[in-house]
């Protein structure tokens, strides 16, 4: 699958790549746990079995090794998931064989040209393609819209994560059934 974002304001286009987890953590600091120990970017799942860590680069950006956009993914099963949560959206066939995004990020200066959607249909392919039927999360309120235009679901109330702030859990179907969704939803 080839992805391109969706402008060409880049003099080389970004690159998509596997990368180890502890090239995710910068970025994680900056936009995920910013004032926070940089402690607080190591997750007790990134080195299990079945783990996925995807950066997308580009050239002279702002980080030292040129990430912009990052995301993780692990095999997880859709559980223990906050009170009022609709798991009842989630299907239940897949809920034992789920993939949990986590850790997704674009540097605030990057925001806005596909760079994110590129790092998610990645996770979302490998989730597919190591046989789970769905990708779940929890997801800043903010970044809601943002996973609506990928084709993902809302399946709870608002909650708070102390010290991050308010989330909500979404989902969505990996392989080309999500896909249809994000451009037909």
């Amino acid at each position: 699958m080839v992805l391109a974002p969706s402008t060409s304001e880049f003099v080389m286009p970004p690159r998509v790549a596997f990368v180890s987890a502890e090239a995710t953590r910068p970025l994680r600091h900056l936009v995920l746990r910013a004032g926070q120990s940089f402690e607080t970017t190591r997750y007790a799942e990134d080195h299990e079995p079945g783990v996925a860590h995807v950066a997308v680069f580009v050239d002279e950006g702002p980080m030292p090794d040129g990430i912009v956009t990052i995301a993780s993914g692990f095999p997880e099963p859709v559980r223990a998931l906050p009170e009022g949560t609709a798991l009842t959206a989630i299907p239940e066939v897949d809920r034992v064989s789920a993939y949990r995004l986590r850790g997704m990020a674009t540097h605030p200066d990057y925001r806005g040209h596909g760079l994110g959607r590129l790092a998610f249909e990645v996770i979302r392919q490998y989730a597919a393609d190591a046989g789970a039927g769905v990708l779940w999360f929890n997801a800043r309120t903010g970044a809601q819209a943002f996973y609506e235009r990928l084709g993902c679901h809302v399946a709870s109330p608002v909650f708070d994560i102390e010290g991050i702030g308010p989330h909500v859990v979404m989902w969505c179907e990996t392989g080309d059934a999500g896909r249809r969704d994000a451009t037909h939803g």
